[in-house]
């Protein structure tokens, strides 16, 4: 799983110039249409049925939704892992 967090830091950075894994960045991700697809994206891109990975997408958007509506001024430190934990319990859900 670090790899994949990893990569989508990587991907999400070289495509929108947020850099998720600096502390601070979560928010302005969270906002940004085009940098959140993006990080999405790359946390899914190892979800092999496309089911699971389109119902990750979905609660990733809803998770996303969230976090802003309870965050007025800034994402919590401990906030910015949630879609990795998602993507994590996504896996394992699949794997039952």
């Amino acid at each position: 799983m670090k790899e994949i967090l990893i990569e989508a830091y990587r991907t999400t950075k070289k495509l929108s110039g947020i850099d998720p894994s600096k502390p601070g960045n979560m928010r302005q991700l969270l906002t940004d249409d085009n940098a959140f697809k993006a990080y999405i994206t790359s946390l899914a891109e190892s979800i092999e049925n496309k089911k699971d990975r389109e119902s990750f997408t979905l609660l990733a958007e809803n998770t996303r939704v969230n976090l802003l509506e309870n965050s007025m001024f800034e994402i919590n430190p401990y906030e910015s892992l949630t879609l990795p934990i998602l993507r994590v319990w996504k896996q394992t859900e699949c794997a039952f």
